[in-house]
Formats: structure tokens, sequence, C-alpha cells
């Protein structure tokens, strides 16, 4: 959980054979980015993601931004970065960004459609240091706000980590609080989203337009009936 080793997301190291995510997923039209997609470990997220990224950028003529936030803080972690790398088209730029990926955003948009990969290791990094609930809600403000006001594309892969035991840890229940909050505002700036389980990606429905995101309304970090 957070701390000094993120979590571990990824792509299995080399020579471990994965299959292509099914062609399930009808071409995503520029009007319904961005998009967020949502799994477990090995669900088939990541795929996913640059499938759509793929296919976004041939329709519109973009070159793509992959912004990773992951760090080689190990040498598992390493071999899972460089396993991501390796399948990425050659033409893709990447930029690495542990914490600031608004920044990233709001920068790079405006000529390139922009995979963002992952939520969960970006809330990771911020949590290495203390962070209190008034913090979060800045950031993950400032991170919403990028998305939503995107000139192009935007993809964003995060983790579904609230469907298991509650952790018995303190700062593992507050991250897992605050990706599932963080995973909620951005769901709400989206046209689409996705939960991919087995390798399928199963279409999400979202909020009626015009509902904003949920915010902070206890300690917790968590609006009345976001639990």
């Amino acid at each position: 959980m957070p701390g000094r080793h993120p979590p571990r997301v990824g792509s299995p190291g080399p020579g471990t054979a994965v299959p292509r995510i099914p062609a399930v997923v009808e071409v995503t039209p520029p009007s319904q980015f961005p998009v967020l997609i949502v799994g477990g470990v090995r669900s088939g997220k990541s795929r996913l993601a640059e499938s759509l990224a793929e296919e976004a950028s041939g329709a519109m003529g973009l070159p793509v931004c992959y912004l990773a936030t992951a760090e080689p803080l190990d040498d598992e972690m390493a071999v899972r970065i460089k396993a991501h790398q390796a399948r990425r088209p050659a033409a893709w730029s990447t930029v690495e960004e542990p914490t600031g990926a608004a920044a990233v955003i709001r920068r790079e948009s405006a000529r390139h459609v922009i995979l963002v990969e992952c939520l969960t290791l970006l809330l990771s990094n911020w949590m290495r240091d203390p962070m209190d609930a008034q913090t979060f809600t800045t950031r993950s403000t400032d991170l919403v706000d990028a998305v939503r006001t995107a000139s192009n594309p935007v993809i964003v892969v995060s983790n579904e980590v609230g469907l298991g035991v509650v952790p018995v840890n303190a700062m593992a229940r507050q991250y897992a609080d605050w990706l599932g909050l963080l995973n909620q505002q951005i769901a709400a700036v989206c046209g689409r989203a996705f939960l991919t389980v087995a390798g399928v990606p199963i279409p999400l429905p979202l909020p009626s337009p015009g509902r904003s995101a949920p915010t902070h309304k206890n300690a917790s970090g968590l609006s009345p009936g976001d639990e």
C-alpha cells in the first residue's frame, strides 16, 4: 500500500503471454472522451487503455503521450515498467511524472491523445508524505479539472481496490477511501467508463450530465452515501 513500495499494477513480465482485449468495444468518438478504465490486477485495463489510445490517435491524427506515474523503486517494479515500455508503439512519447499529472495533461493535451497510467500509483505517490484531507481535495480537484478541460482525448487507468476485505491498517483504509473517491470524481467528468474483468471490458453507465463530482464532507474524505 502507500509508502515506499507502490501497489503492484502493470503488465506481466517478459515471456508471459497475455491475450489481447476482445474486440467488443466499438469505436469511441471524440465527443465521448475522457474515458475512465478501472479494474483489478491483471484484469486487462492497461491493454484496453492502450487500444483506445491507439484508436483515438489514428482517428484524430494525433500522437499519443503516455503519462507514466510509476517509479522503479525496486527491481520488481523496474521489470514491470520495462514490460509496459516494451509493448508501447515506438511513435508514442512518454512523460514520467509521479505526482504532477494535472500539469502534464494541461501542457500536452493540446497536441496529444493522453493516456494516464495510472491513478493507483499517482495517489500512492501523493501519500508518501503525510497528506491531510484538504491537501487531497486540492490535488484531486486540480487533476479532475485538467482531465475535464483537456483539448483532446484523455484515457485514465485506475484500480478498483474496494471489493475485497477492509484493510486492518489505517493508512491502507485511507488509501482505499481516497482512491474510490478519486475514481468517482474522474468518472463524473468522463464520457465513457469501463470495468475490466478477466480481460473483458464492461461498459459502465455514467451519472446523468451535470451531476457534480463527490466532495469531502467528513474526516474520512467521503461524502455521505459515497461509501
